[in-house]
């Protein structure tokens, strides 16, 4: 079964998430992790997975955070989340489901490939961020990284010659490589490109990812 999470969940979501085998980013964030987007668990007598919601300006789901306890994998916990998330997302009419997967998480992306999401763009992570100080602001729309949720955006860009930027100043500072690769750099934030064409070092424990997207209610 699933429900959504309550904050009386937060015991059993912090523990599958140290045990799950995955970079545990949520446990770093704390109990704020229940307080953006929407977390649903998988229960029987105890909860044995989860994932989190959030609903983007776009029309789409991002779905981050999917987690099984250990002990119960291979009995399609993954699959029903993710197939709950789909049926929500029609339900609601959205337009997309999307979901970042790590380029090296192997069952993941077969999983995201099982339920016939399609890899729409490979993306890489780099430390550091571009020096914007010559560049102007054009009014336009892109696919961008906000905050790790990746979604098309209008707004505000930075462009100099043949170079579009995009930088998000939430909890990171994020810039997006819209086109271009004749950069300055500066030692302060994260780049992401959807090229591996930036002289910056990779970041160390997520160098690059799969962007896997599913459109709904077609």
């Amino acid at each position: 079964m699933i429900r959504r999470a309550n904050i009386n969940d937060w015991e059993y979501i912090s523990m599958i998430s140290k045990i799950s085998g995955y970079d545990d980013y949520i446990n770093q964030i704390g109990m704020l992790y229940m307080f953006t987007g929407e977390v649903y668990i998988s229960y029987d007598d105890t909860i044995n997975g989860f994932l989190k919601i959030e609903y983007l300006n776009d029309s789409s789901l991002w779905v981050t955070g999917l987690r099984v306890h250990p002990d119960y994998r291979r009995k399609n916990i993954a699959s029903n989340l993710m197939d709950y998330v789909i049926n929500t997302g029609k339900s609601m009419k959205y337009g997309y489901v999307r979901a970042l997967v790590e380029s090296i998480n192997y069952k993941s992306v077969n999983l995201m490939e099982k339920l016939n999401l399609n890899k729409k763009l490979k993306v890489y992570f780099f430390n550091g961020g571009i020096d914007l100080n010559k560049y102007n602001k054009s009014y336009c729309k892109h696919f961008v990284n906000d905050d790790w949720r990746f979604y098309y955006s209008s707004g505000f860009f930075y462009k100099n010659d043949d170079n579009t930027v995009y930088i998000s100043s939430n909890r990171h500072k994020c810039y997006t490589v819209i086109s271009g690769n004749n950069f300055e750099y500066i030692n302060e934030g994260i780049t992401v490109s959807y090229d591996n064409n930036i002289n910056l070092p990779p970041m160390e424990d997520f160098k690059s990812g799969y962007i896997f997207e599913k459109a709904l209610n077609l």
